[in-house]
């Protein structure tokens, strides 16, 4: 292949905004992440069992519903299994729960398998249906034999197999049917309505004899140590609506979150726990198995919430250590509040050193915050002050404290260089008619007002801005993007194009400054519902920027998958020329493929190249940025990492070496190349130029530049491998990386090779 640059051609100028982020409180990405918390449900607020639930150390759960509805509890998932336990009715005239396959997710109860069960008779409650996050239910209810005696202890055997199930009590069979749509997998759940039970002898095991181990422990990342009994409390919790109750009997009982830390000799532990109870001393250790590694009494604890501070140093590194928090006397103790931080992480203004340099190395030049979906419930008033009275929201397998709140937001982008955006919620949770929530009688645009003040009002003469001052910001942020919530495509067009309307020229009457990012929809290269016309049409002039979104499956990584957006950007760039605004611009706010293996990396350099080839596209943001290794879905962040370190995805290779090439003038390229994915660029100066070059293909591609001697010092870096599956990982996070090639010269022309299955650079400098 031959080609030939023109630098004194300049088709068009490349915003360096297109390199971007969604920093997104999902998966851990923030909470226990990027905000160097240590501890999991600091707050108790994640729960698996939802009601008034005991469990005690011989794992005996006791449930009191009387004269309540339904209560559940989460015990494990399963997709083929069986589970077996011995149920006690003490009173109460209502139902007896076992759920299987129970679809849950944020207390939307759709998707599930309920098995009622009463001294009257017994019910198969089928709840079954979803699109995306939209409940569309059908539920059918039917009798079945058998019966509970109150009192008395009977054994209920179920059994999923495919759609297939089956029921015993007492050894008699009482279900044998076939379910229609019956969910693939999902929770086991044990709960009760309008009467006090006991379970016991809980035994889960999949049907290719892999033991499950049921998790009887009413709130999510903490576990019953020793002998008491453990429940979540609500009625006395230090803030929000959950604390914890140990009871201890003559000897040591607690609870733990286990192998979930990583001790530094050198990193000190440092913290605090908020404590109450009829108990006078607890315990609080830090364990490398049955080891204490390091222990702190506290004592003097009364009837009244106080706040304990804890150090806990170890004489060695622990990449797997266990906190504990226990006491050794009998009585009742309360918990609320466990926090602890690395010292590192504290000097570093509560961010964790190695995630903040991961996304330093980036460069990003905007970050959009908090989300992505995540900012539906999103209260910004909860996430300012002390960390202690923070009210947080349970999101995509991820109950957030919301310790990282507008002022850390705009820390941290302060301290890796650059531009906060802030999406701002309308009330886009009524999922039953996708319009805002109005039955909370909340004011969604006051509130939005209330946090542009917050961020950008006079600390003297605003009521926010002197909160703001107050929490130790008085100088004002000067936010300028603000996004008009996210993701709004089952919302109807006329009526989301209306509400960006009204909150554009509220918003920017009270700061004139500002910019007004509106949704778009553009899924996958088409309309969708016709959000972007509408918005083009009817609202142009009222909006800055028109933000769609862009999400492709793996085996679009190559130049089909980049086109069929690219053609689709270049439309929406055509309806916004003959449009009521012309100088509006195109943010692409959410983008990526959905893994972690090479193809994120070859789609990431041709992706980016196309968006630097479209000049009505000003920003850019993918997303994930960040993702724990333990998260349950959404697997394709750019920085992946659990406690004890993190690994960049091919994705996060080619972006940052894109990055760090960046030029910001995009210049003529002469040749055939459809064999290549490639983009030359040159510096203001003409003293850099720079071609960007990705091949998708399983052969090598030879690219001679004529006359390249020219244009300076060449330097060839490349990422590449032999299969488009491999990836890293946090045993080996350099699997993929950027390599050095050589470069040949032949009389004034320059010679590389391009490898199967690579991205590169060759950057020249005079």
């Amino acid at each position: 292949m031959e080609i030939q640059l023109n630098s004194d051609k300049i088709e068009n100028r490349i915003n360096d905004k297109v390199y971007g982020f969604l920093l997104e409180h999902i998966y851990h990405s923030v909470s226990n992440g990027l905000w160097g918390e240590n501890v999991w449900n600091r707050s108790f607020e994640e729960l698996l069992a939802y009601g008034d639930w005991e469990v005690n150390s011989s794992r005996e759960v006791t449930l009191n519903a009387m004269g309540r509805s339904l209560a559940d509890f989460r015990i494990c998932r399963g997709r083929d299994y069986e589970i077996s336990v011995e149920v006690k009715k003490l009173e109460g005239d209502g139902f007896v729960l076992i759920g299987m396959r129970d679809q849950n997710r944020e207390r939307m109860l759709t998707n599930r398998i309920y098995c009622h069960l009463s001294e009257m008779g017994n019910k198969l409650e089928l709840s079954t249906g979803w699109v995306w996050h939209t409940p569309i239910v059908k539920t059918t209810v039917s009798d079945f034999p058998g019966n509970l005696t109150d009192g008395k202890w009977v054994r209920v055997v179920m059994r999923c197999e495919g759609n297939h199930l089956t029921g015993w009590m007492d050894e008699n069979k009482i279900i044998d049917r076939v379910i229609e749509d019956c969910p693939r997998d999902g929770a086991i759940t044990l709960g009760g309505e309008d009467c006090r039970v006991m379970f016991r002898n809980i035994r889960v095991t999949s049907l290719d004899n892999t033991k499950i181990v049921a998790n009887l422990n009413p709130v999510r990342h903490w576990y019953l140590v020793g002998e008491g009994t453990v429940k979540a409390v609500h009625a006395s919790a230090l803030n929000h609506n959950t604390a914890l109750q140990v009871h201890s009997l003559n000897r040591l009982a607690g609870i733990e979150q286990p192998q979930n830390y990583n001790v530094r000799k050198d990193d000190l532990l440092k913290g605090s726990v908020f404590l109450r109870g009829t108990v006078n001393r607890a315990y609080i250790q830090l364990l490398d198995g049955k080891k204490i590694l390091s222990e702190q009494l506290i004592e003097g604890i009364f009837e009244d919430w106080d706040e304990f501070f804890v150090e806990l140093p170890s004489d060695k590194d622990v990449q797997l250590a266990t906190l504990r928090i226990v006491t050794k006397e009998p009585g009742n103790l309360y918990v609320d509040q466990v926090s602890f931080m690395h010292q590192s992480s504290i000097n570093n203004q509560g961010f964790r050193v190695d995630l903040t340099d991961a996304v330093a190395a980036l460069k990003p030049t905007i970050l959009r915050w908090p989300g992505g979906s995540f900012v539906e419930h999103y209260d910004f008033e909860n996430g300012l002050g002390k960390q202690s009275e923070r009210q947080g929201i349970l999101r995509w397998d991820d109950f957030d404290p919301l310790s990282f709140g507008t002022d850390e937001f705009i820390a941290f982008c302060r301290k890796v260089g650059a531009e906060p955006q802030i999406v701002v919620p309308i009330g886009y949770h009524n999922y039953a008619g996708y319009a805002p929530d109005k039955n909370r009688k909340q004011d969604w645009l006051q509130k939005a007002l209330d946090w542009l003040e917050y961020c950008n009002g006079d600390p003297v003469t605003t009521k926010w801005g002197n909160k703001r001052a107050e929490n130790g910001h008085p100088e004002p942020y000067n936010v300028k993007y603000w996004e008009i919530d996210n993701e709004v495509w089952k919302m109807d067009p006329k009526l989301y194009a209306e509400i960006t309307r009204l909150f554009s020229i509220a918003m920017k009457k009270q700061d004139p400054d500002i910019k007004i990012i509106g949704c778009g929809c553009g899924r996958l290269g088409r309309e969708g519902i016709g959000l972007d016309s509408v918005m083009i049409h009817d609202v142009a002039e009222y909006i800055d920027y028109i933000s769609p979104h862009y999400y492709q499956t793996l085996d679009k990584y190559g130049n089909d998958g980049v086109e069929e957006y690219g053609r689709y950007l270049d439309k929406l760039a055509a309806w916004i020329k003959r449009s009521e605004n012309p100088d509006m611009k195109i943010y692409l706010s959410e983008w990526n493929l959905d893994g972690i293996d090479m193809r994120t990396g070859l789609f990431a350099g041709g992706f980016l190249n196309r968006l630097e080839c479209t000049p009505k596209l000003e920003m850019a943001a993918p997303a994930l940025l960040l993702r724990h290794t333990s998260a349950s879905g959404w697997n394709n962040a750019f920085i992946n990492f659990n406690q004890n370190g993190w690994f960049p995805a091919p994705n996060y290779v080619v972006l940052k070496l894109w990055r760090d090439h960046f030029l910001p003038n995009r210049i003529q390229l002469k040749g055939n190349v459809k064999e290549l994915n490639i983009v030359a660029t040159a510096s203001d100066d003409k003293k850099e130029t720079c071609l960007k070059m990705v091949n998708s293909t399983n052969q090598s591609v030879t690219v001679k530049l004529k006359n390249g001697v020219d244009l300076g010092s060449p330097a060839y870096k490349v990422v590449s491998t032999t299969s488009l599956f491999d990836c890293n990982s946090i045993e080996n996070p350099d699997k993929i990386k950027v390599r050095d090639k050589d470069v040949v010269s032949s009389d004034k022309d320059i010679v590389v090779s391009v490898p199967a299955y690579s991205a590169s650079v060759l950057m020249f400098r005079k």
